[in-house]
């Protein structure tokens, strides 16, 4: 994975290269993360554990105060972290930290790009994490793994957007020039490589574990069409079922000002090409979405109450 990741930096402007190498604006947030899912992970965990490891974050802990205060939980007499963390649950903590720290990497959270992006974000780790549960995948870091690939699949997107906006301001006038054009072709013609494969970059850049680096930067290849490019067995489901749910997330998207043109923007899926998915994984998108309608309003409503 080394390998491929070096050549798509590579192939990156010097700019966009420099950015994701010196990019330390939440190495204390993912630091956080990984020792939360290595708490999680030991049998003996409880809120008390996890509390120890999230209390010195003060601002990540207001916000499950805040969520605790809100109309999902109506929890307004809990005072304590451990008590917090243990009305909202392992899966659900996790969760929220992952919407924090991306959350954390916003400079104009006021924008209507933002406010599309995050929401659009959230949806999709919704949908996925119900998605990797629908194909029998149902332990806790699969679950997790599921919604971080959702949330995190358009990072490169909001980087690009927020640190370099004159790039983003190029790649937007040519999407909009070129309608007919995958957006992945036309990223790389902007910035040498698509956005998922910046997001890869980056959370290479921050540690993260190839199974969750790669789906990412390959669900590229499904939503580009492209067919000649084998994708490792290891990865193929996920990668596929990634595709889906951010297929999937755009149909389900909030309803607010703002938000049309992103959808636009970003729908370009090929109908036939989310048939092939969708049958190749015996996933049934209408009975999925019957099924899982309550929980996800649910699910989206809290998330988007972390970000704002």
């Amino acid at each position: 994975m080394k390998d491929v990741l070096r050549n798509r930096l590579e192939a990156l402007d010097d700019e966009i290269k420099t950015f994701i190498l010196t990019n330390e604006s939440v190495t204390t947030y993912t630091h956080t993360y990984h020792r939360v899912i290595s708490e999680i992970n030991r049998p003996k965990h409880d809120a008390k554990s996890l509390s120890k490891i999230l209390e010195p974050d003060r601002a990540f802990t207001a916000k499950i105060f805040q969520l605790m205060a809100s109309p999902i939980y109506h929890r307004k007499n809990i005072t304590t972290l451990s008590d917090a963390i243990a009305a909202v649950g392992d899966k659900d903590l996790v969760a929220c930290l992952m919407v924090f720290i991306k959350q954390k990497l916003i400079r104009s959270s006021r924008s209507k790009f933002v406010r599309a992006n995050t929401r659009h974000a959230v949806v999709a780790g919704a949908v996925m994490r119900h998605a990797v549960e629908e194909l029998d995948e149902k332990s806790l870091h699969m679950k997790n793994l599921g919604f971080a690939l959702g949330l995190f699949h358009n990072l490169g997107e909001l980087l690009i957007h927020e640190n370099l906006p004159e790039w983003y301001a190029m790649f937007y006038t040519k999407a909009h020039q070129f309608t007919d054009i995958p957006l992945s072709a036309i990223e790389k013609e902007v910035f040498g490589a698509t956005f998922a494969e910046i997001t890869a970059l980056q959370l290479s850049q921050w540690d993260f574990s190839k199974e969750f680096i790669w789906p990412i930067m390959l669900n590229t290849i499904y939503s580009s069409g492209t067919t000649r490019t084998r994708v490792p067995k290891e990865y193929s489901k996920h990668t596929q079922l990634l595709f889906l749910s951010i297929a999937i997330s755009l149909s389900l998207f909030p309803a607010e000002d703002g938000v049309d043109d992103y959808i636009k923007l970003h729908n370009r899926f090929d109908s036939d090409r989310i048939e092939v998915c969708s049958r190749k994984l015996s996933f049934d998108i209408p009975s999925f979405l019957q099924k899982n309608a309550r929980s996800l309003k649910r699910e989206i409503a809290m998330y988007i109450e972390m970000v704002g």
